[in-house]
């Protein structure tokens, strides 16, 4: 599930890149473009995700090993989750879209220049190349640790449904152990892209260096009180 959905959520976060840029060089019409080519790409991507994940959940589960006393609920469960992709890819495309400009607090239904209409959702060939260019890596970025835990998991799974249960009760205190890095982070790329579309390249690079240096900081406090 990580690796096909945080794939996508890789791809939002290279548009935020984009959306940031026009925003902090004040230029609306380039704005509007992008955020409705980022909007439309999401509503494809999560149709495709959703067709993809429960079309292929059985044959994924039993490529991983799963064993054949929970098979059938791993299957219910992951078509269950995919069913309801659209709606967690649209959810973290807004979201995405929210932080490029640093606003935490409104809907899309806003006044501002970064405000959604319904009938402007298409592609721009242009933004679209973009947004793939700056989204792709991330999106692999992203999917690095999912393909590695999928191997892993498989090996878990020949361990049988104890081991399954264990694991799963680890990534979610991860997930939560990871959510400080991955806020902090954003916001990092947030100031970055205004500042990097405002022309202001030494208050970006400031950004940039602050960001690292307490990213690794912050990873390093909750590593050693988890351990």
């Amino acid at each position: 599930i990580f690796l096909m959905v945080g794939f996508i959520n890789g791809i939002a976060m290279g548009a935020g890149v984009v959306i940031a840029r026009y925003y902090g060089a004040k230029n609306k019409d380039y704005l509007q473009r992008a955020i409705h080519t980022t909007t439309a790409f999401g509503l494809v991507a999560g149709i495709t995700l959703t067709a993809a994940g429960m079309y292929l959940a059985p044959k994924i589960l039993v490529l991983m090993g799963t064993p054949a006393d929970v098979l059938p609920e791993s299957i219910v469960y992951f078509q269950t989750y995919f069913a309801g992709s659209l709606g967690v890819v649209m959810y973290n495309i807004f979201v995405g879209i929210l932080q490029s400009v640093g606003d935490g607090r409104h809907p899309l239904r806003v006044k501002e220049d970064y405000r959604l209409e319904l009938r402007r959702i298409c592609f721009d060939r242009h933004m679209l190349r973009q947004i793939i260019q700056n989204g792709v890596p991330s999106g692999f970025q992203n999917s690095v640790i999912a393909i590695a835990n999928v191997f892993v998991q498989s090996n878990i799974n020949a361990f049988g449904k104890m081991a399954m249960a264990g694991c799963g009760a680890y990534s979610k205190v991860e997930g939560f152990a990871f959510l400080p890095v991955t806020c902090f982070t954003m916001a990092i790329t947030t100031f970055v892209g205004q500042n990097l579309g405002a022309k202001q390249y030494d208050r970006a690079k400031k950004g940039a260096k602050f960001g690292i240096l307490c990213s690794i900081f912050i990873a390093e406090l909750i590593g050693i009180t988890i351990y």
